[in-house]
């Protein structure tokens, strides 16, 4: 199949799971991708540690109350941002060696998302691009020269005076991979939402501006920070703004410098990497974003799903106890210890809440908002009839599409995996791909999943804020959660993320 040709529908179908086509894949071990990317010759700088400005808890923070912006931006600012983005929280022994999880969910544990900052003239910290070292907390200077610029014309942004810098997510394919195989590419796609969220939940802690770019010239982009699109390519662009008076200066426009071959060539992982032609060709085929959704297509997502009633979702009003958005970094987990009592109406409400306020962070008419359709699979909730339900995030309302207690057979579809069928409630990301490739081509397919990866993220700190628990699940027989949804025939579920209470450790 051509790369050009490849669609969102025919990617997902081409790697659904299914209990009769699945088989057996051993890992190579001896060939585990390595999870940090390093610079062979290219020294590094140390992020300053200090103390982070006056916090709020998280739902006054999420719920942006009234606080008085950074004057600028600063090298120091910089490093909080980076901090409250992705850092490591945990610490384990494996395969003989430190392993250390992150406050970004990561499939498998797998980490195949990158981290790299732009900026022309943010004060103690020399103009150019550079690569976040989560490991030992040091930017890695690849670029000594002004690259903010072409960053924000590869993104089509008009307002280049105002931009004090540009933070870049990228995926390295062949981690997923090495586990996931072909299917890896929804796994790249999910982590990198959830990067995301962090990214955009750090900056509105710090009370930085910004906006978010899903669109963006593919090639340019990945020229500059000197990848190659195959092994590693960027998902999302961050430009943040400074509320500082003095506009910054546009530089102006010049060939960049020839990277050399320590950078061009350490997107590479492993000494044996695999290519799945899948991955490739579904990502090639969203290189060219277009300018906006396709004219003529309707702008209704429809997966074939019927509302008998809607019911407004109440702004709660507890949760002022909650920790502060860095105490949720640390403290978030994967949780599957789920125990078979109600949630609470109070605790569900915070979670809706806390959901539709994230939401509505970046605008509904931004780049894929309407890419993506969320319900969930209430078992166990205090004054809800079990059921499965949708949530409009944008009205804040939820809807009942069908009575009945479903967690049991989502659970069988969720390759039998047990401990989901104790959590309370099964949140769901749902999408018509031909509505995708119609609306966006197979670039619509990225909005999707790195929206549900944003969403899961927050359903995680939302969770773990209220004293329950999350874990994501992207592993299903694709064809028996979705007739279990009732899906038509061109829609598909693309991520599920339990929550509930669980057993106090």
């Amino acid at each position: 199949m051509s790369e050009r040709n490849m669609s969102s529908f025919q990617y997902h179908r081409h790697t659904a799971y299914s209990r009769s086509r699945m088989s057996g894949h051993l890992l190579d071990w001896a060939n585990q991708p390595e999870v940090y990317k390093t610079y062979e010759g290219i020294s590094s700088i140390p992020l300053p540690n200090g103390n982070l400005p006056e916090e709020r808890n998280f739902r006054e923070m999420v719920h942006g109350e009234e606080t008085r912006p950074p004057s600028g931006i600063t090298f120091q600012t910089l490093s909080h941002i980076l901090r409250l983005t992705n850092t490591l929280t945990a610490r384990t022994r494996y395969s003989g060696r430190d392993f250390f999880y992150r406050s970004a969910a990561s499939a498998g544990a797998l980490y195949p998302n990158e981290i790299y900052l732009a900026h022309d003239g943010v004060p103690d910290l020399n103009p150019g691009l550079y690569h976040y070292g989560i490991r030992d907390r040091v930017l890695h200077p690849l670029r000594q020269e002004k690259v903010l610029c072409p960053i924000l014309d590869a993104t089509d942004f008009p307002d280049k005076t105002n931009a004090a810098a540009s933070l870049l997510i990228t995926g390295i394919f062949f981690r997923s991979a090495w586990k996931y195989r072909a299917r890896a590419y929804r796994y790249v796609l999910l982590d990198a939402g959830h990067v995301l969220e962090n990214l955009i939940l750090s900056l509105r802690c710090l009370s930085i501006p910004f906006s978010v770019h899903n669109r963006f010239h593919d090639r340019d982009v990945n020229s500059i920070l000197g990848i190659n699109g195959r092994q590693e390519a960027c998902i999302a662009v961050v430009h943040l703004y400074s509320e500082s008076d003095e506009a910054f200066p546009v530089a102006e426009p010049r060939k960049l410098s020839v990277l050399p071959e320590a950078i061009l060539q350490s997107s590479t992982v492993s000494a044996k990497e695999v290519v799945y032609p899948e991955i490739p060709s579904i990502h090639e085929a969203g290189a060219d974003a277009p300018d906006s959704a396709v004219s003529g297509i309707s702008s209704r997502h429809d997966p074939g799903i019927s509302v008998q009633n809607w019911q407004a979702i109440e702004r709660c009003k507890t949760g002022n106890q909650m920790l502060t958005y860095p105490e949720l970094l640390v403290r978030r987990r994967s949780k599957r210890n789920y125990i078979p009592h109600p949630m609470q109406q109070n605790d569900f409400g915070g979670l809706l809440d806390l959901i539709c306020t994230s939401c509505g962070v970046v605008d509904k008419n931004a780049d894929g908002a309407d890419s993506l359709q969320v319900g969930f699979l209430a078992d166990r909730v205090e004054g809800l009839t079990p059921g499965f339900y949708l949530l409009d995030p944008h009205e804040r309302r939820i809807g009942l599409v069908q009575p009945g207690q479903l967690t049991g057979i989502m659970t069988n579809a969720c390759l039998n995996q047990d401990w989901l069928a104790h959590a309370a409630v099964h949140f769901l990301f749902m999408a018509d791909l031909n509505f995708l490739d119609q609306r966006w081509g197979a670039r619509g397919y990225r909005y999707a999943m790195i929206r549900a990866g944003r969403i899961g993220q927050m359903i995680y700190l939302a969770a773990t804020a209220l004293n329950m628990g999350a874990c994501g699940i992207g592993a299903f027989y694709d064809e028996e959660v979705n007739a279990i949804l009732d899906l038509n025939p061109s829609s598909s579920l693309l991520y599920l993320v339990a929550a509930g209470p669980v057993k106090r450790l």
